[in-house]
């Protein structure tokens, strides 16, 4: 039964059944076992440490995730068609003196400059684009699952510090995402901004 405890967290508990899986308890303690033998914490100094880079971790996360539907509503734009409110401005640029519009020729002429080489790009180019956004979202995909899992078996340590470094490291990275949308004009009003 000693064996089973020690593999499940660490921390005896004499007298369960550790086998059905039900006798987990969650305990306060310095002293814990982070997802590999060999990293351990035995005094307070490595569980403050522990406890702020898991932070982190989980606060990266959030962002991660965050990072990846970024990547995935601009490519979805980008791709399938280009900014509708860039290409309406364009067309609007043409019929109005560049002084009305609120900019100069130099900005005008970059814009249509841009959306001519948006609408025509070669074929090879947008298979190389494909395949590079794949790539990359592949690639994000796989390290925000990973990150994910190994979150998971640090709170599944059943240690109330590392379990709380999670949940409050993901909650900041949400936090830190709902307050950097809340502030964004181009998320307020549903423009298109350029990159």
């Amino acid at each position: 039964s000693s064996g089973i405890n020690a593999e499940y967290g660490g921390g005896t508990h004499d007298g369960m059944d550790m086998s059905s899986g039900h006798g987990q308890v969650f305990v306060v303690s310095k002293i814990a076992t982070i997802l590999f033998s060999g990293v351990e914490t035995s005094s307070t100094g490595e569980m403050v440490l522990a406890f702020f880079i898991i932070y982190i971790i989980a606060a990266l996360y959030e962002l991660l995730k965050y990072a990846k539907d970024y990547l995935q509503n601009s490519a979805n734009k980008m791709v399938d068609q280009p900014c509708k409110c860039h290409i309406n401005h364009a067309f609007h640029l043409k019929e109005k003196s560049p002084e009305a519009n609120g900019c100069g020729k130099p900005e005008l002429d970059k814009l249509r400059r841009n959306l001519s080489v948006e609408m025509i790009l070669p074929e090879k180019d947008k298979m190389m684009n494909k395949a590079l956004f794949v790539a990359i979202s592949t690639f994000l995909h796989m390290v925000a699952l990973t990150l994910s899992y190994l979150l998971m078996l640090v709170a599944m340590t059943f240690n109330v510090w590392l379990f709380l470094a999670v949940i409050l490291g993901a909650g900041t990275g949400k936090t830190i995402l709902l307050v950097r949308n809340s502030f964004s004009p181009a998320l307020e009003s549903g423009h298109c901004n350029e990159p």
